[in-house]
């Protein structure tokens, strides 16, 4: 799906909810941002399509149809595996992550690293 696609669909869910671009976005975004992502000219993050869709109560596939559907997936699993403390599976999903998630490929990568070290010197510190 293209921007203006998005943007589009954004607008319209607002519109049918019957909220403001002010109230839409609250104190997540600004307004300005929300209105550059509704013209086409900005592209949000996962973390602020997951706000939009929360706020609209949609479901984040309805602003994400088809191939990014599977990158959606990805993206839950690589959280689910880092809530649960596989630091080593949050690796292994992130590099099939593809370009779209790369802010949070990064994101997860640097969590699960830190959290790696931190065990190392744990068991470092034991012996």
């Amino acid at each position: 799906m293209d921007t203006s696609e998005l943007g589009r669909k954004i607008k319209e869910a607002r519109l049918a909810k019957k909220m403001t671009q002010s109230e839409l976005v609250g104190n997540f975004i600004t307004r300005n941002m929300l209105s550059q992502i509704e013209s086409g000219t900005a592209v949000p993050s996962v973390k602020t399509l997951e706000y939009l869709a929360n706020m609209l109560e949609l479901p984040l596939s309805y602003f994400m149809p088809g191939e990014h559907e599977n990158a959606m997936e990805q993206l839950v699993s690589a959280k689910q595996a880092l809530a649960a403390g596989n630091f080593i599976r949050v690796l292994e999903l992130t590099q099939q992550f593809g370009t779209e998630l790369e802010d949070e490929r990064a994101a997860l990568n640097a969590r699960a690293y830190l959290e790696l070290a931190k065990k190392e010197q744990d068991a470092q510190s034991a012996l």
